[in-house]
């Protein structure tokens, strides 16, 4: 079931098989042990490299990591696509907790793996996630190098659209990134039209919430806030809390820039808070923006407001957070 789910969890039946996964989750977790304890050495690493997509999206960042990890220790010297896959797997746990360096070590391998095994498609996400990583740790320059290649790669070798518009998507944030805002949106562009054409709701969700912050950025306030609502909705449908933080935090930002300062308040705490529930870090180009946004919000403020509103945001469910976002304040 799980080898069946997994290339659906980008297409249009995606929240459909994400539901389904995660009514089966114990099983899977008993048939890990089962196989652990049996040496099954083959199902370990099927069901751990099946299942990744599944444990990324829902944030199962623990689990999802001491399995990656266990089949990894499974498969050392296999050249085989299935490594490969798995390093891939293992490299987004570790990044998304910041351990930087396994990260780098596991996905500079998964790199070598695919020039060697010639997959075009596979190489070229290889390279996008490497890119990604290179980015979380600063190193801008190296991540535009790592993305355009893989682009490249695709539009040479590969055959898998919907992989190409996630590279545009991380290239566009580039662009952004260094001012470049004609030449994100255009990214931005290309690949929401991908995405819209091949119905992967969460590639969709991830444009969209980009589209969102770059014309925050531009000062379109209004469309900015109804992009990235259109954001919130979609990743909380897919249960996507590790995205929807992001969300919150460009909403957020968009409320203190208008005078909301108490809603802007109270989703920087929620934000906060559920960043902390599910252990994800905020990568390195994006904390010092984010630092100089609360600051901003703080200073056009009363403090002990702001402060009962964050610590109202921290105590919220997700799906409480979730509803007081979607609130347009301008039609009350």
């Amino acid at each position: 079931m799980a080898e069946r789910a997994a290339p659906h969890l980008r297409d249009r039946d995606q929240v459909v098989w994400l539901t389904r996964l995660e009514s089966e989750h114990a099983n899977f977790r008993a048939a890990l042990r089962w196989a652990d304890e049996q040496v099954d050495v083959d199902t370990v690493l099927r069901l751990s490299a099946a299942l990744g997509g599944f444990w990324r999206v829902h944030c199962h960042f623990t689990e999802g990591r001491h399995w990656l990890e266990r089949a990894l220790s499974l498969s050392v010297g296999q050249c085989t696509a299935l490594r490969a896959t798995l390093l891939d797997r293992a490299t987004v746990f570790a990044r998304a907790r910041g351990d930087y360096a396994p990260a780098e070590a596991q996905q500079t391998e998964a790199v070598q793996l695919q020039r060697e095994l010639g997959d075009g498609d596979a190489l070229a996400s290889a390279l996008k996630l490497l890119g990604a990583l290179r980015y979380d740790q600063g190193d801008v320059a190296g991540a535009r190098r790592l993305m355009e290649e893989s682009l490249t790669v695709r539009q040479e070798r590969g055959t898998d659209e919907r992989a190409a518009a996630e590279t545009m998507s991380n290239l566009g944030v580039l662009a952004h990134g260094a001012g470049a805002l004609d030449a994100s949106a255009d990214y931005f562009t290309r690949g929401l039209a991908i995405f819209r054409r091949t119905g992967d709701d969460e590639g969709i969700a991830r444009l969209v919430m980009n589209q969102g912050n770059l014309y925050l950025d531009r000062g379109d306030h209004q469309r900015a806030a109804a992009l990235t609502r259109e954001a919130i909705t979609r990743f909380h449908g897919l249960g996507s809390t590790w995205d929807l933080v992001d969300c919150l935090d460009f909403l957020a930002t968009n409320l203190g820039l208008r005078g909301r300062t108490e809603q802007a308040g109270t989703l920087f705490g929620a934000s906060e808070a559920l960043r902390e529930a599910i252990g994800a870090v905020r990568p390195d180009p994006e904390q010092s923006d984010y630092e100089a946004k609360v600051a901003a919000t703080r200073a056009a403020c009363d403090a002990d407001m702001l402060a009962d509103a964050w610590a109202m945001g921290r105590t919220m469910t997700v799906n409480q957070t979730v509803a007081y976002a979607l609130v347009d304040e301008e039609q009350g």
